[in-house]
């Protein structure tokens, strides 16, 4: 048996450290989203190369791999730290997609991360969590940002909530200039059930978003709770597209329906004459296909003002629709005030429809009803 020389020995390690170094470079240049691995517990040889294998053996825990997992620590540390992350699906962000993004912000959070999303769809359902607000989505466009699911009531088990293909539960979000869909098939004619498939679902307080387009056809945009602000925004479906018992504003925003024939732009659903909700419409434009109602009562007491909005020859001459309760039509709270446009004719209204004054429509349709002056950034 012959033996290696000290000196032997010491230039083997030596090149072999020297290669699994140069072995780890490669590996980090080729894993452009390290963040990945922050939820896996990494195992011996996930991150193994020749020359940790030449210096430790193979079946020894990887060195680079301990190196690498140190690494992440660091990089979710850093992460968590910073006020703007970058997302980019092609991978020369921070991270490649948005819920890493998200995930990455520190919990409890008390300054505004902005997360700016590249160009690009991005297929995912996204989760922003009750315990990181202040957080900003800024997209490059409604129409080059957009994230995108498919879910519908068939998919969940008959759960409309968890069909949102993005969903806010943190309070002080911002989205800006960018596209929530849910692009779950059509329901076929005469299909009552199943076709529920919300875009985007809104349950944190303060919530604002700016130039945002939202897609759908049944059960678009579900408004669930909370004061949020829709400005200049594209919300676009068929049936009930518009829905919740949140207490919102919608300026300057396109509501655009793709009904084949009838449809409905809102169900609002406030249950209690005490509950300080419900939606207001101002300078809007009410455009597409079908014929459509401004809305249905969701609940009893529901609440829905339209106010100096365009609407179309699309809108069903009735106007607004009880859900087969009569019993309703004296507490429901359906407002139209100066609007203009073919569809905006009152003479065939419903006879619960309230024709409002200029200081009635006010209390629906202006930043006060949403506690504005005290959160909604301008800038």
């Amino acid at each position: 048996m012959k033996f290696l020389s000290t000196r032997t020995i010491i230039l083997s390690v030596g090149i072999g450290v020297i290669v699994g170094i140069f072995g780890l470079l490669v590996t980090e240049k080729k894993l452009l989203n390290p963040l990945q691995f922050g939820k896996q517990k990494l195992q011996s040889g996930d991150i193994t190369t020749f020359s940790t294998r030449l210096v430790f053996g193979a079946n020894s825990t990887s060195f680079s791999a301990r190196i690498y997992s140190y690494d992440i620590v660091k990089l979710k540390r850093k992460l968590e730290s910073k006020q703007n992350m970058f997302v980019d699906i092609s991978g020369s962000g921070d991270t490649r997609t948005v819920q890493e993004a998200v995930n990455a912000v520190r919990r409890y959070n008390k300054k505004r991360v902005t997360i700016y999303i590249n160009a690009g769809t991005y297929i995912e359902k996204v989760h922003v969590p009750h315990n990181k607000p202040y957080i900003t989505f800024e997209g490059a466009g409604l129409h080059h940002t957009i994230i995108s699911w498919n879910d519908n009531q068939t998919l969940t088990n008959g759960s409309t909530i968890h069909t949102a293909s993005v969903t806010v539960d943190g309070n002080y979000f911002i989205g800006r200039n960018l596209s929530f869909r849910n692009t779950a098939p059509i329901p076929l004619p005469g299909v009552k059930d199943g076709g529920q498939a919300v875009a985007l679902l809104v349950k944190g307080d303060k919530c604002a978003f700016y130039g945002c387009g939202i897609y759908g056809y049944q059960d678009t945009l579900y408004d669930y709770s909370g004061r949020h602000l829709f400005r200049e925004c594209h919300i676009e479906g068929a049936v009930d597209f518009i829905f919740g018992n949140a207490r919102s504003l919608y300026e300057r925003c396109t509501i655009h329906s793709i009904a084949s024939k009838a449809g409905s732009i809102t169900a609002q659903s406030r249950a209690s004459k005490f509950n300080v909700t419900g939606f207001g419409f101002v300078n809007c434009s009410i455009v597409g296909t079908g014929q459509i109602l401004l809305g249905r009562a969701w609940r009893p007491y529901a609440r829905v003002v339209f106010a100096s909005s365009f609407m179309d020859n699309i809108i069903d001459s009735a106007g607004w629709n009880d859900w087969g309760n009569s019993s309703a039509d004296s507490s429901v709270y359906f407002g139209e005030f100066n609007n203009s446009g073919p569809g905006a004719n009152m003479s065939g209204r419903v006879p619960y429809a309230r024709s409002l004054s200029f200081e009635e429509a006010l209390g629906c349709t202006q930043i006060d009803w949403i506690d504005g002056s005290e959160w909604v950034d301008d800038r």
